[in-house]
């Protein structure tokens, strides 16, 4: 289900799920003339136009809801409608089995440190069925059951490694055959178990001065930071120049910490970031962000939304044009044109670290024009002075 706070994001996260494989149900949240220019934008972009069309929206079933109660038990209720296709009013089928005081723990505030265990799928006789759950906790509490027995055991023990890792596993439990009759088990079938890490981590939105501080910790270099600044301003600029005035310090602050670890770790420029944001606990957003602009590089995390895609085409180009203007009288870009960057980019050996293959597909990611890209940039870098 998407529910953002606005179109921006809502095409973020169709992106992302529409790349992935198609799930029973898909709601998105919004009005009809939003969700319509969304909707083409994905078309447009090349996604597959019948799955585009079965998206649930408006969200809900219409039972003239009003309040969020309401509407949460219209949008409940035709994910059921989804879900169950061949419900006859006689009888239901694939039916789940929920066990709510698991969820209402889950739904807590004071979860703490556990691993939620959820059968994903059922053959043959099994205790339990898809949809069951479990929590497992350090101290080896546990809340709700897969069936137990000495199987449920053996999960638990998988449960136990991965709490506080954040990551999952999927395991398969076999209660056929000999496998069974070893074991000494009384069910015949088989079912897969997914063991995920509910470790709550806290994350922050970060301050300008925080972020200037942090930089600073970590980079002693008078050039990267004055670089970190103006890559800083040009982020600025194109979030209102692209119509993200609400997100301006935000884009700034990405351009800002986007080399945060090179100083201390050029050899893992972009791969130790992620380490030290989440050990100050930041933003997800940023960290994503900050990675993404060394995509192809040195990391595989490709820039998704049109920020980190500003910031993947804008850092290198900064650095190419920056060293242009030193090669003026004025040594600044105030009096800097089109024609003198341009002159300079076909040179290949002329700042031969700034990477025209990135700025180059960069450009390509945003669709504009090379020649608008520095040009912009340009203007960008006009504020920074």
């Amino acid at each position: 289900m998407i529910i953002t706070r606005g179109h921006r994001y809502d095409t973020l996260c169709l992106r992302k799920l529409l790349s992935q494989k198609e799930t029973v149900y898909l709601g998105m949240i919004g009005s009809k003339h939003r969700v319509d220019g969304v909707k083409q934008l994905m078309i447009e972009e090349g996604y597959d136009e019948e799955r585009i069309g079965r998206i649930c929206t408006p969200i809900g079933l219409e039972i003239g809801a009003i309040t969020p109660e309401e509407i949460s038990v219209s949008i409940l209720a035709q994910i059921i409608k989804r879900k169950r296709p061949e419900y006859t009013g006689r009888h239901t089928v694939n039916c789940s089995e929920s066990d709510f005081e698991v969820l209402e723990a889950i739904s807590g505030q004071d979860t703490g440190s556990c691993a939620v265990v959820t059968v994903m799928s059922a053959k043959g006789s099994v205790p339990r069925g898809p949809g069951s759950k479990m929590l497992v906790y350090p101290d080896l509490r546990i809340v709700g059951s897969i069936g137990g027995g000495c199987s449920e055991g053996a999960i638990i023990r998988d449960a136990l490694s991965i709490i506080g890792t954040g990551k999952y596993e999927i395991k398969v439990i076999d209660l056929t055959g000999d496998v069974a009759e070893s074991e000494g088990m009384v069910c015949g079938g088989i079912m897969e178990v997914l063991i995920e890490d509910f470790t709550e981590k806290e994350t922050k939105e970060i301050t300008r001065e925080q972020a200037w501080a942090l930089l600073n910790e970590y980079n002693k270099e008078p050039f990267h930071l004055k670089h970190a600044l103006i890559v800083e301003g040009t982020m600025r600029y194109f979030a209102k120049l692209l119509g993200y005035e609400d997100e301006i310090e935000f884009w700034g602050i990405a351009g800002l910490l986007h080399d945060l670890d090179f100083g201390m770790y050029p050899e893992q420029h972009c791969i130790k970031q992620e380490e030290i944001m989440k050990a100050h606990g930041i933003d997800e957003r940023i960290i994503h962000a900050t990675v993404s602009h060394g995509y192809g590089l040195t990391v595989d995390v490709k820039p998704e939304h049109e920020m980190e895609k500003v910031l993947f085409a804008t850092d290198e180009l900064t650095g190419l044009i920056g060293a242009v203007a030193l090669m003026r009288p004025s040594k600044s870009v105030s009096d800097l044109e089109l024609k003198s960057v341009k002159k300079k980019y076909k040179t290949l050996n002329f700042a031969a670290g700034c990477s025209r293959e990135v700025i180059e597909n960069g450009a390509e990611m945003l669709g504009w024009e090379l020649d608008y890209l520095i040009e912009q940039t340009i203007l960008a870098m006009r504020t920074c002075e």
